[in-house]
């Protein structure tokens, strides 16, 4: 890890440390910089040693014994037989303080719904994973006062134009600021479950620099 110096907070005083002495962290503290890092390094050794190693073409998955197993900082979806499931939370939970939560309902703003179709010629049905941003979606139209807006056909107008309607008006630093943040929100959606709208976002995030 990389070395990470810090003055002392102020409550450290009544501990008796003096406001010039610097900490030398032994552990990563969450929040720094190299915590999801090093969290990531700590967590891949132990389960390396389980047999399950990372897969080349995505760093933060593993495979083995059976198992898939994906991680974002300090949490994990991972899928497998029930046996291979077992063994792989048996080499999490005996290293890690950890909480198993049982089927996926909500992992990175997406909602998921995970349920049983119907039976085959040989009675087994097989696990069907439903994926959509409907609750991340209602939460940016709740913070922009759209709950109640009107459907439209089209993600966009034709032949739009960017900017003030009716002036020559651009945005201010704190305007721009604001309209990049509603840009990455919607460009998160369309690159995770809603590509159909990826041209009329890319159109408006032209915005963004102008």
């Amino acid at each position: 890890m990389s070395w990470y110096f810090r003055r002392h907070p102020e409550k450290a005083k009544a501990l008796g440390w003096t406001p010039t002495a610097f900490i030398w962290l032994r552990r990563a503290l969450y929040g720094l910089k190299q915590a999801g890092r090093q969290w990531q390094l700590t967590l891949f050794e132990e389960l390396r040693s389980h047999g399950y190693k990372a897969m080349q073409c995505d760093q933060a998955s593993l495979v083995g014994n059976g198992v898939v197993a994906v991680s974002h900082v300090d949490d994990m979806l991972y899928a497998g037989a029930e046996s291979a499931v077992d063994a792989f939370e048996k080499a999490v939970t005996g290293k890690f303080k950890t909480k198993l939560l049982g089927q996926p309902e909500w992992l990175l703003g997406m909602d998921v719904l995970c349920t049983r179709g119907e039976a085959g010629e040989a009675g087994n049905r097989d696990l069907e994973v439903i994926v959509s941003q409907k609750t991340y979606l209602q939460s940016i139209l709740e913070k922009e006062g759209m709950l109640n807006a009107n459907a439209v056909l089209t993600p966009i107008e034709k032949k739009l134009t960017l900017g003030v309607e009716g002036t020559d008006k651009v945005l201010d630093e704190d305007g721009k600021l604001q309209y990049g943040k509603r840009m990455g929100k919607l460009n998160y959606l369309a690159t995770m479950t809603r590509p159909d709208l990826s041209f009329a976002i890319s159109q408006h995030s032209k915005g963004t620099t102008d």
